[in-house]
């Protein structure tokens, strides 16, 4: 049988592998530095992280699934006294999330604890809506007004027309399968007509803070609501990744401490901390870059802004009458 042949390399051989192979692992250098997210002045926080959070497990579905077939929208009528039943629950960050029901409205409670910012501070405690309000929320406040007029009696725009609501036959209707997503195009008018209406508010920049990453068990603030993990799409809605609004509540991983969905991503929301004229709103939406995604990240608008990447929650004051289970 004849020999295999192998090839003797020879000392340019040697030299032009050698180039190769230097030149393939500066091609992966340069790719992982390129790839490799670094915080920024932006999102670096002025706090320090006391405690290692062990997130939950959870089997996550992106694509929001609708199947909601209200038809025709109910109204709400308003009662002058909300009724909220609490229901204690158990997340991984070691704080048992004490959840009730305002109206149709589910809020979550959040415990005294002093959160600050540059321009408001909060050390009480109060109730947060659990989840941004929705289309369903908004369009049964709108039947439930007398005049049933998208004004206030100043005259103030309370929701603009691109927004997923539309005025057909008397009453106010939804685009099909937008039921539960949050609520679009609505001024800052419009969110405290709506919050006023459940003898709630729209939060400082403060209240919002804590709402989203405070963590009541260790007392201070954590990067992002579910920790100090990078966001991505397990956690949070953003970067036009689905091209629009989904659902509140299905991003289960991104959840704050106490209990708050889509305080990052989905929608911009509205706070009342102002700027001159302006208003400040935070938490960047679907169509956010990452770098709006920090907690400490504001966007300054006229207060008559209504945009369709914008929405808002309310909060409420703790002496709210309750009636447990």
């Amino acid at each position: 049988m004849a020999a295999l042949w192998t090839p003797t390399p020879t000392s340019d051989d040697r030299a032009t592998a050698a180039a190769r192979l230097m030149a393939t692992q500066a091609m992966v250098n340069a790719t992982a530095t390129a790839t490799r997210w670094t915080h920024t002045s932006t999102i670096t926080p002025t706090f320090t992280l006391s405690t290692t959070f062990v997130l939950p497990t959870t089997t996550h579905h992106h694509t929001p699934i609708h199947t909601s077939t209200h038809s025709p929208t109910p109204e709400w009528t308003p009662t002058p006294t909300p009724t909220i039943i609490l229901s204690p629950s158990t997340t991984a960050q070691s704080y048992d999330i004490i959840s009730a029901r305002v109206g149709n409205y589910q809020v979550v409670y959040v415990p005294e604890g002093t959160v600050e910012d540059a321009r408001s501070s909060t050390n009480a405690a109060f109730w947060a809506g659990a989840y941004e309000i929705t289309n369903e929320l908004y369009a049964a406040y709108l039947n439930g007004k007398p005049d049933r007029r998208s004004i206030n009696e100043r005259g103030e725009s309370l929701i603009a027309s691109n927004s997923r609501l539309f005025f057909s036959v008397g009453r106010w209707e939804i685009e099909p399968i937008y039921e539960n997503h949050p609520v679009i195009a609505v001024t800052l008018a419009g969110a405290q007509a709506f919050c006023s209406n459940l003898s709630g508010r729209v939060p400082s920049g403060a209240e919002w803070l804590k709402l989203a990453v405070w963590n009541p068990a260790t007392q201070s603030r954590q990067v992002f609501p579910w920790g100090n993990e990078i966001p991505s799409t397990d956690f949070v809605n953003f970067g036009s990744v689905y091209g629009t609004t989904s659902q509140v509540g299905i991003f289960s991983r991104g959840r704050s401490p106490i209990g708050a969905y889509d305080a990052l991503g989905n929608v911009w929301e509205w706070t009342t901390d102002a700027q001159g004229i302006n208003v400040l709103l935070r938490g960047g939406a679907w169509d956010s870059r990452l770098d709006q995604l920090a907690p400490e990240y504001v966007r300054v608008l006229n207060a008559q802004s209504a945009l369709p990447n914008m929405g808002f929650r309310c909060i409420f004051d703790e002496q709210i009458i309750v009636h447990g289970e």
